[in-house]
């Protein structure tokens, strides 16, 4: 009777083999499962299938062609995960703007200025769009091979140059200073603005968020400087010194205003003497350098813009948060807000209130293949979203959609008056 009922021992090496069996089926299962929702939420919106595809899918030829009046092109020739060669855009090149995808993030970055072959250089360098392709090494070199076609003004405010003293000097003459004087992405110094000091224009240097403002810079050039424009200016390191020193100098509007103006209770009281309250409070809603805390959105709780408030990065969001002002905020701004940690139980709780469409491109949303199945009306395209149900999307299903279903055709011109 005992020899019956002894355990039969069981190696490790079966049970590992045996989980892992397990494991494989319940991930199939799953992956089966996931598939068949995502082919009914691009079966029931149809729209948001050929707009995720064409924007995101690595579409190779066969499909490019073979589905060739489906696809939006303008989204297509954006993709940057197509294989793109010189043979593939001449094969599609009537429906591809050759421009376009000039402006467009390429890995080789050869491949489209082979396409452009009439007046190339006239045509490329007058292009504004063409003055901020990140495909470009902006070198001193290139900037002097094609010294006679910039139009230099919209050059004075490229943001992709390797700015240097040296090439500001070069080509002193040329430059639209007061372009350059808007420009954050210059090599900003103390020295820098000094060497140029009758060349800036300083109105527009005031304002300029990419020169670090402290006391000494602004105290070097107070006669100089417009204190309006400085108010406003989010990169001026406030300190009492500084406010105590050109009180009367700084605009108390402009503070208001200013994102990172670092407003306390006691500041308040003080600014309340040079402007009404409400005025006040509500201009500074955006603010993000508040000490953010329940007690002080309730002391001025009617005073707020609650419409900049949804949108501020700097509260201490939390459910009992959201839930103690639901009645205040504004939800379509409230979903786009990334600060928020969008779990399932406030999406559930919220649901007839968020903006789905916003929550589409907030990387803070709790996104499933689940989730996505249940609002697929409700969503709008986007790399987050895509990124969710990409692993449950191949060739076979992208052809299984479109040939099972009847798609929209949309020619470019339609497509791009309903989406501006």
């Amino acid at each position: 009777m005992e020899e019956n009922n002894k355990l039969i021992p069981i190696s490790n090496k079966s049970l590992v083999k045996k989980a892992t069996i397990s494991l494989a089926i319940t991930n199939k299962l799953v992956a089966e499962n996931y598939r068949k929702k995502i082919y009914q939420v691009f079966e029931e919106n149809p729209m948001f299938f050929i707009q995720i595809i064409s924007k995101y899918y690595p579409l190779n030829d066969q499909l490019l062609s073979k589905f060739n009046s489906y696809w939006i092109w303008e989204e297509v020739q954006k993709n940057e995960y197509i294989e793109w060669n010189n043979e593939l855009i001449d094969k599609h090149q009537g429906n591809i703007n050759y421009f376009s995808m000039y402006y467009t993030k390429i890995e080789n970055k050869n491949i489209i200025p082979k396409r452009i072959t009439y007046n190339k250089e006239n045509f490329i360098i007058k292009k504004s769009k063409i003055l901020n392709n990140n495909n470009i090494n902006w070198s001193y070199n290139f900037i002097e091979a094609y010294y006679n076609f910039w139009d230099w003004s919209e050059l004075s405010n490229n943001k992709k140059i390797n700015w240097t003293v040296e090439i500001i000097e070069k080509y002193i003459d040329k430059w639209n200073w007061e372009n350059l004087s808007k420009n954050e992405t210059l090599c900003w110094s103390e020295t820098f603005i000094n060497n140029f000091k009758n060349k800036w224009n300083w109105n527009n240097l005031s304002s300029n968020t990419g020169i670090l403002w402290n006391e000494k810079l602004i105290s070097r050039y107070k006669n100089l400087l417009n204190f309006n424009n400085l108010s406003y200016n989010s990169s001026v390191e406030w300190n009492e010194s500084l406010l105590k020193n050109f009180t009367e100098l700084f605009n108390c509007m402009g503070l208001s205003k200013n994102k990172n103006f670092p407003w306390t209770k006691k500041l308040i009281d003080i600014a309340h003497n040079s402007m009404p309250l409400n005025i006040l409070i509500s201009n500074i809603s955006s603010n993000e350098k508040i000490n953010w805390d329940i007690e002080f959105l309730n002391e001025y709780e009617f005073y707020f813009n609650w419409n900049e408030l949804s949108t501020n990065n700097s509260l201490p969001w939390s459910y009992e948060l959201i839930k103690t002002f639901e009645n205040k905020w504004n939800w379509d701004n409230l979903s786009k807000n990334s600060s928020i940690h969008w779990d399932i139980i406030l999406l559930t709780k919220y649901d007839h209130k968020l903006n789905w469409e916003n929550l589409s491109f907030n990387n803070s949303t709790a996104w499933t293949v689940n989730l996505i199945s249940k609002k697929r009306m409700d969503v709008e395209y986007s790399s987050i979203l895509w990124e969710i149900i990409k692993p449950y999307v191949d060739d076979e299903l992208i052809k299984e959609i479109i040939e099972n279903n009847e798609m929209p055709i949309l020619n470019a011109g339609y497509y791009l008056f309903f989406h501006k």
